[in-house]
Order: structure tokens, then C-alpha cells, then sequence
């Protein structure tokens, strides 16, 4: 009853941000919101997420040990394996290339992170449940900026443009004029016309998910030299927490526009299929495997459980505007999932007792 109880406080934190900051879009009642969202984003990213990991850390009690690398290499094992998924359903919607582009990282990237994925860890496993959750993130950026960023490009592309190039680049890649101009092409492609989204697009590029990286870096040297958290600080983070996730989603609702679903019902509705099926039915499967040989304790597979649910994430919605993808496709898959995440981490919630 007490995980129901906190499963439903974090929901309501989640989704009363995201609808007040929607209203507040929908009635203009804060000038300038396009501009003023992600820099509440960024604020909170520099000064509230290393905080929390630093208390988080700080008071962990789990060993340090490469074992724990394995956490976020699971994570990068699944987004491949659903970028692959993926693919099929792309071919089953018969969906050109742009479409298939938002379709796949939509499919490929999940909210793990303090929006949605990590708020609702520490809701139903603490602190502990928490600080396993910000090791599993960690994989989020390389992957993102990466093979998200490689997947988008691809599919942003005509074919013939994608051949043209290819062969551009086997013929002059020792070519230092061909080279920096390539580079100038790709700089120009990230141009946005709207203020507001290319202040948005900028603070996503701008790594706010390795800032909690600065916190568990203080965290571990604390540790290192023996000082033990004060016990004034073994509330914060119950406070800290559901403030960021609250500025996140209002930021989040101050610069969405909901898409019309019902143009994409059957592709939102695969989305979902991946994302609340096949996604936690394929980390069933990596958690025993990882609990084989004790690799993860219960707490931490858990967490991965709870992960593994997680809707789309609100960085796959910068993708379309990078590299010319489907946005609406992706808006209307990202509103979907993140509609459904509440009747379905209800029924989380009573099935995570036997993992």
C-alpha cells in the first residue's frame, strides 16, 4: 500500500507539472515561455541535479565495483536491441524515411532519467533504488549523442543524397577542404528558426545529463576520505527530487504542442507495444542473466524493472528538428506513451514484488 501510495505521489508530481505548464502554454499566462523553458531546464540541471546525486551517493551503502558498469551497459543493450525492433515495425507501417526516423528513436530512447524514470525509482526504492538509477542514465548522453545522432542523420536523409555522399566521403576523405566543409554543412543543418526550440535544442546538446556526474564525483572523494553524511541531509532529497521533476515537466508543458494522436494511432500504438512489452519482457531477461552470478542485488534489478517501462524521453523530440524527421510523429509518440505511463505503472507496481 505504501509503494501505491508514493507510485501515485510521483505521478501526480509528474503529470500536474506537465498539464500546469501546458495550461499555462494554452492561456499565455507567462510571456516569453518558449524562452524561459529551457532555461529553467538548465537552471535546474546545474544547480539541483548535483546536489541530489551528491546526497544520493554520499549515503549509498552498496560497494563500489565494476559490476556496477553493468547497469548502464544493460541500458545501451536494450536501446539496441529496440532500435532493431523497431526497424521491422517501420517496415510493417510502410513509413518513408523521415517517419521511420522519429518512429525509431523514438522506440530507441526511454524518460529513464529524473523527469519520469528515476523520480518514480525513488518513489517505490528509496535512496538506494535512486543512486542505481543515476548509474543506469549514465549510459543516456554517449548513446544519444552517438548512435542516436547517427540513426537520426541516416534517416534524415534522401537516398540519394546518403549515396552521393558516401561516395563524396571515400573519394576526398584525406581531403582537408572537403573535410571542413562537410563539417560547415552539418553546423548549418542545426539551425532552427524558433528561438525558443533552438534554446531548447541547445540546452539538450549541452549535456545536462552529465551534471549529476559533478555530485557523485564530490560524493565518492567524501567517501574516499571517511566523512559520513550529516544526518540533517537524509531528508533532502525527498524535497530536491520531486523539485526537479516538477520544473522539468512544467518546462516541458510550457513549450509542447500536442500533436493530433489519432493521425498516428497505429504507430503510437506500436511505440507502446515496444515500450510497455517487448522492452520489459527483453529486460526479464538481462536481469536473470545478471543475477545469474549476483551481478546486481534485488533493489538494483528492480530499478531496471522499473526502467524498462519508461515512455518516450523528451530528447528524442529535438531529433526532428535536427536532422528533418517526422515531428509530429514524434510529439504524438512521446504524448501517447507518457499518457499511458500512470494505469501502466500501477500495474507495475504490483508485479515488482516478485522480481
Amino acid at each position: 500500500m505504501l509503494e501505491l501510495n508514493n507510485l501515485i505521489y510521483s505521478l501526480f508530481i509528474i503529470f500536474g507539472a506537465l498539464f500546469l505548464g501546458y495550461f499555462c502554454r494554452k492561456k499565455n499566462i507567462i510571456n516569453k515561455r518558449d524562452l524561459i523553458a529551457p532555461e529553467l531546464i538548465k537552471l535546474t540541471a546545474i544547480f539541483i541535479m548535483p546536489p541530489i546525486s551528491l546526497i544520493a551517493f554520499w549515503g549509498f551503502e552498496h560497494p563500489f565495483s565494476f559490476n556496477l558498469l553493468l547497469l548502464p551497459l544493460s541500458a545501451t543493450i536494450l536501446t539496441v536491441i529496440n532500435m532493431f525492433i523497431a526497424k521491422v515495425f517501420c517496415k510493417f507501417h510502410n513509413l518513408d524515411r523521415k517517419q521511420a526516423g522519429s518512429f525509431v528513436t523514438s522506440a530507441m530512447f526511454s524518460n529513464v532519467g529524473y523527469t519520469a524514470g528515476s523520480f518514480v525509482v525513488f518513489a517505490l526504492l528509496g535512496e538506494e533504488g535512486f543512486a542505481f538509477s543515476v548509474l543506469y542514465v549514465m549510459y543516456f548522453s554517449l548513446c544519444f549523442y552517438t548512435l542516436g545522432f547517427y540513426v537520426a542523420r541516416h534517416f534524415g536523409k534522401t537516398k540519394t543524397f546518403e549515396t552521393i555522399e558516401r561516395k563524396k566521403m571515400k573519394l576526398s576523405m584525406l581531403n582537408p577542404g572537403v573535410l571542413i566543409s562537410i563539417a560547415a554543412k552539418f553546423l548549418r543543418s542545426l539551425a532552427i528558426k524558433d528561438d525558443g526550440r533552438r534554446r531548447m535544442r541547445d540546452v539538450l546538446m549541452d549535456n545536462v545529463h552529465l551534471y549529476p556526474l559533478a555530485g557523485i564525483f564530490i560524493a565518492l572523494i567524501l567517501k574516499g576520505i571517511h566523512i559520513p553524511r550529516p544526518p540533517a541531509l537524509d531528508f533532502l532529497n525527498s524535497i530536491l527530487i520531486p523539485l526537479s521533476s516538477f520544473i522539468w515537466m512544467f518546462s516541458v508543458g510550457l513549450m509542447f504542442k500536442f500533436s493530433s494522436i489519432k493521425k498516428y494511432i497505429r504507430e503510437v500504438f506500436s511505440i507502446s507495444v515496444i515500450k510497455f512489452l517487448i522492452s520489459p519482457i527483453l529486460t526479464l531477461g538481462i536481469i536473470a542473466i545478471l543475477r545469474v552470478d549476483t551481478y546486481v542485488n534485488e533493489v538494483a534489478s528492480k530499478m531496471i524493472f522499473i526502467q524498462s517501462f519508461m515512455p518516450v524521453a523528451v530528447s528524442s523530440l529535438m531529433l526532428p528538428s535536427l536532422f528533418n524527421l517526422d515531428q509530429d510523429l514524434s510529439n504524438a509518440s512521446w504524448a501517447f506513451t507518457t499518457i499511458l505511463l500512470m494505469p501502466v505503472m500501477i500495474c507495475v507496481t504490483i508485479f515488482i514484488k516478485f522480481i
